[in-house]
């Protein structure tokens, strides 16, 4: 697994990003809370990195790091580890599980990355961070937003739950909507249940007016081709009327002798 050396006092300049880091975005006011109380008191726990050729590559620690360069430091404490690059995308990601709430889309997009790049299993990458197997795939299940939805959630500052609530509707036209309607209303998480489920009640009732409607006018139909029918056996003319239904459409046949 790892193998933990000294700490070490690296050049900050030195360190480069890890390329596997889940967090996308970092709030600049914690940022510079962080990096006042360096000024004072230093960095309390290293970061840790690993071997990158002649530099060095970011394991965990990116706030402290980016917190030590605003502060003016040119060194910081580190941890040098040896990890591989599977080893390497965990620990980033469980640390900023761990301590600062990871939004939940990057949260989502690491595990898939990690799952698709290392094939393991939903099961393997519950245990490596700690996260139950549904929490885990309820995360993943987002991500089957089209990519309009998601960006409209970012922007808009929604909840895991709202975006959850969202899968249940079946076109971008109706979470659109339903967007609109929390953001102007600003609806919580249970006020979007609701307005969801009207409208997955609205779309049941529409189908059925529809398919009550087409069975009706179906029966017009057949209706007619059989006085037709009836006609042309009125006259003695020896022809034969055949009826089929299926669940999808209604088969009528009609045989006239030459």
């Amino acid at each position: 697994m790892e193998k933990i050396n000294d700490i070490l006092f690296i050049d900050v300049e030195n360190i480069v990003r890890n390329p596997n880091q889940p967090r996308n975005y970092f709030v600049e006011n914690s940022i510079e809370e962080l990096a006042q109380s360096i000024k004072e008191v230093g960095v309390i726990q290293p970061i840790s990195v690993r071997k990158n050729g002649k530099n060095y590559e970011l394991i965990q620690g990116e706030r402290r790091l980016r917190a030590t360069i605003k502060a003016g430091f040119k060194k910081i404490p580190t941890v040098v580890v040896d990890v591989n690059d599977e080893e390497s995308a965990v620990l980033a990601l469980v640390e900023n599980i761990q301590r600062e709430n990871l939004g939940f889309l990057e949260e989502a997009n690491a595990y898939k990355y990690l799952i698709e790049k290392y094939s393991i299993s939903q099961k393997e990458l519950s245990s490596k961070v700690g996260k139950s197997q549904s929490s885990i795939s309820n995360k993943l299940r987002i991500l089957k937003l089209d990519d309009e939805i998601v960006t409209r959630i970012i922007k808009n500052k929604l909840t895991e739950r709202h975006a959850r609530t969202l899968l249940l509707l079946d076109n971008i036209e109706m979470q659109n909507r339903v967007i609109d309607k929390i953001v102007k209303n600003n609806l919580n998480v249970k006020q979007t249940d609701v307005l969801v489920k009207n409208i997955l009640d609205e779309v049941r009732i529409t189908r059925r007016k529809k398919n009550t409607q087409y069975k009706l006018g179906a029966g017009v139909y057949v209706n007619t081709i059989r006085k037709a029918y009836n006609q042309i056996i009125d006259i003695g003319v020896n022809a034969e009327f055949e009826r089929n239904e299926t669940e999808n459409y209604i088969e009528v046949k009609i045989r006239i002798p030459k």
